[in-house]
C-alpha cells in the first residue's frame, strides 16, 4: 500500500541520516586532529638570508642550505628550501621545487613547511616600532610569497589535492584559521581558486569553431575501407589527435626517479607507460604491414606509403609518430629487405634519408633538438629524448649532498626537462576527429620482432652469395 511505501521510504531516510551523522562525527574528529597538528607545528626563527645568499655562502651555521659559487641554491633541507623561495632572487626555484618535491618528501610535509614559514617569528629584542615595521614589511612580503607559492601549487599541481582529501582539508584550515586573519581578501581568492579546481579539474576542451578545422579527407566508404585507401594526410592527422590525447595527460610526478622503469611503474607512471605502449604498437604495426606482403611491388608500395605518412606527420610537428615509423624502418625485419629498399625510387630514398637525419640520435639528437627549438606549439615531441635526458640526470647526480641535504641542483635540472614536456601539453591541434579512421588507428598492432623477422625471411629470402664471392 501507499502507506507502507511511505513507511519504507521514511525508514531508509532515517538510516541515511544516521550514516551521515556518523560521517560528520568522523570528519569533526579528523578536523580536531588536524587543528592540533597545526598548533604543534614549530614556528621557526626568521633567518637573515639575503646577504649570505648574495655572497654565495652557506645561509646559516647549521649548514642546512648550501649555495653554489654563482649564488644559486645547490642543496638544503625542505624547510630551508621553502624559506629561500620567499626571497625574490629564488622565486623561479619554487616552480622547480613544486615539480620535483615528490621525489624527496611528501605533500603534507611541504604544507607543514609553508605554514611554518607563513608564521615566521620576528627576531628577538625588537622595539615596538621595529616589530611593527617587521610585520608590515618583511613578514607581509614573506606571507604574500607563500600565498603565491600555494596558488602555483593549486593551479598547476591540483592532482596532489585530488589524490589526498585530507591534504585539501588541511589546506582549508590553513586558509581559514591562519591566512584569513591577516590577509582576508587573499584567503577568499584561495577559496575561490580551490572551488574552481574542484568544480572542473578535468581537461576541458576548448570551444573552437569547426570552420577553423581543415576539411577532412575520408575514404569512399567510411564504414568499409582498407588501409591502402586512406589518405596519407588524414592518417597523419588522426594519429596526431590520438597521440595528443595521450601526451597531454602525462603528469610531472611520472617523470621522477625513472618511475616508468620501476617495479610499481603501472601505478607510478601509467600515462608514460601508455604512451610508450602506443609507440611500440605503432612501430610493430608499420613493420608488419611492410613485411607481410609476398609481392615485392606491394612491399615497396607500403614502404612508400609510410614514408609519405611520416612526411605529413613531420609537417604537423608530430615528431613522436615520425619516430614510430622510422623505428619500424630501422628494425631488423624491414632493414634487411635489400631488394625492397633497392626498388625504392630515388625520390623516396632521399625522403627517408631526410627524415632519418632530422631525428638522428647523433650528438645527443642535436639536429632534432635544434629543430624542436625553432617550432611553436601545437607539437608532439619525441618522448624518448626526454626520458633519456631524465635517466642521464638521475644516474649522473646523487639525491643528496653534504651529508644528507637535498641535491636541489639535480632537481632543477629535472624540472627543466619536465617544463619542456609541459610546454607542448597545453595547445591543442585544430583538427577534426574522424571516428571510423581514429578507431581503426587506435587498435593497430603487429607481430613481435621475432615473428616479424621470420615473416620477412619468408617473403624475401636471404641472398646466398656464390662460393666464389665468399671469403
Amino acid at each position: 500500500t501507499l502507506l507502507e511505501e511511505r513507511g519504507q521510504e521514511l525508514a531508509q531516510l532515517r538510516a541515511k541520516i544516521k550514516i551521515l551523522e556518523a560521517e560528520c562525527n568522523e570528519l569533526e574528529e579528523e578536523k580536531q586532529k588536524i587543528k592540533r597538528r597545526l598548533q604543534e607545528i614549530r614556528i621557526p626563527e626568521l633567518s637573515s638570508v639575503s646577504a649570505a645568499a648574495d655572497e654565495g655562502k652557506n645561509i646559516d651555521p647549521s649548514n642546512s642550505i648550501v649555495m653554489s659559487d654563482d649564488g644559486s641554491i645547490k642543496g638544503g633541507t625542505v624547510a630551508k628550501l621553502v624559506e629561500m623561495f620567499t626571497h625574490e632572487k629564488y622565486r623561479d626555484d619554487a616552480t622547480a621545487f613544486l615539480l620535483t618535491y615528490r621525489a624527496f618528501t611528501t605533500s603534507a610535509d611541504v604544507l607543514d613547511k609553508l605554514v611554518q614559514r607563513f608564521l615566521t617569528s620576528p627576531p628577538p629584542n625588537l622595539t615596538e616600532e621595529e616589530l611593527k615595521k617587521f610585520k608590515e614589511t618583511e613578514l607581509r612580503t614573506i606571507q604574500l610569497r607563500i600565498v603565491n607559492m600555494i596558488k602555483n601549487w593549486l593551479t598547476n599541481h591540483f592532482f596532489d589535492f585530488e589524490a589526498d582529501m585530507q591534504l585539501l582539508f588541511r589546506l582549508f584550515l590553513f586558509v581559514d584559521n591562519i591566512i584569513e586573519p591577516v590577509l582576508k581578501s587573499t584567503a577568499e581568492q584561495l577559496r575561490v581558486l580551490i572551488g574552481k579546481k574542484l568544480a572542473g579539474t578535468k581537461f576541458k576542451e576548448l570551444t573552437i569553431d569547426p570552420k577553423l578545422f581543415p576539411k577532412t579527407i575520408p575514404p569512399r566508404d567510411l564504414n568499409n575501407f582498407e588501409f591502402e585507401e586512406l589518405d596519407n594526410r588524414e592518417i597523419a592527422r588522426q594519429m596526431t589527435l590520438i597521440e595528443q590525447n595521450l601526451y597531454r595527460v602525462i603528469k610531472p610526478q611520472e617523470c621522477l626517479g625513472q618511475a616508468w622503469s620501476k617495479k610499481n611503474k603501472a601505478v607510478a607512471a601509467p600515462n608514460i607507460l601508455r604512451f610508450i605502449s602506443r609507440f611500440n604498437r605503432v612501430s610493430s604495426w608499420v613493420c608488419y604491414n611492410i613485411v607481410k606482403h609476398e609481392a615485392l611491388s606491394k612491399r615497396v608500395s607500403m614502404l612508400e606509403k609510410f614514408l609519405k605518412i611520416a612526411k605529413e606527420l613531420k609537417k604537423l610537428r608530430n615528431y613522436n609518430s615520425v619516430q614510430e615509423i622510422l623505428s619500424a624502418l630501422a628494425a631488423s625485419p624491414v632493414y634487411r629487405l635489400k631488394k625492397t629498399w633497392e626498388a625504392l625510387s630515388s625520390k623516396y630514398q632521399q625522403l627517408n634519408q631526410s627524415l632519418q637525419k632530422s631525428l638522428s640520435n647523433e650528438a645527443n639528437y642535436s639536429a632534432y633538438r635544434a629543430m624542436l627549438r625553432s617550432e611553436s606549439p601545437p607539437c608532439i615531441p619525441y618522448l624518448g629524448v626526454y626520458l633519456t635526458d631524465l635517466t642521464f640526470i638521475e644516474d649522473g647526480n646523487s639525491d643528496t649532498i653534504n651529508g644528507g641535504l637535498i641535491n636541489f641542483s639535480k632537481r632543477r635540472k629535472i624540472a627543466f626537462v619536465i617544463r619542456e614536456i609541459q610546454q607542448y601539453q597545453q595547445t591543442p591541434y585544430l583538427l577534426e576527429s574522424v571516428t571510423q579512421i581514429a578507431d581503426y588507428l587506435e587498435d593497430v598492432d603487429g607481430l613481435d620482432e621475432q615473428q616479424a623477422y621470420e615473416l620477412s625471411l619468408q617473403n624475401e629470402a636471404r641472398e646466398i652469395r656464390p662460393v666464389s664471392e665468399r671469403e
